[in-house]
């Protein structure tokens, strides 16, 4: 399976005005379209965390955008941006900061999904839920 999209939630999503370094940089050349991911809650830790399957409905979901792009090379690199960027090294890597796996997201307005990568942090502080998931 050939996954060319990236579900991003926090400073690399197009409309982030963190001011984080790497955002325009990240999203420059990408595809944006609205999405969801759900049965998935977002928490605010030392960055935004995506927690999947907290909860069983689809009422948890987190909001963001699909990037993609058609230009392979193009989508390669900026992956290698995202990995870095997010602290993946590889997959159950032990110094991984985010885990990135394939998941199905929900793209706004239609009834289209996608796989697309997801970084998530199963262990991140849950003090601080993002109720709107958004």
């Amino acid at each position: 399976m050939q996954v060319r999209h990236v579900f991003v939630y926090g400073s690399l999503r197009p409309d982030d005005n963190s001011g984080q370094s790497w955002t325009r940089d990240a999203v420059e050349g990408m595809n944006a379209h609205r999405a969801e991911l759900r049965k998935a809650q977002l928490f605010r830790d030392q960055y935004a965390c995506a927690v999947i399957n907290p909860c069983l409905s689809n009422e948890c979901s987190i909001k963001g955008y699909v990037l993609s792009s058609s230009d392979d090379d193009l989508f390669c690199s900026k992956l290698k941006l995202f990995d870095r960027i997010e602290g993946f090294y590889g997959s159950k890597h032990s110094q991984n900061l985010y885990e990135r796996d394939v998941m199905e997201v929900h793209i706004d307005g239609s009834q289209e999904t996608v796989n697309a990568y997801v970084y998530h942090r199963a262990a991140c502080s849950r003090e601080h839920l993002i109720a709107s998931g958004d």
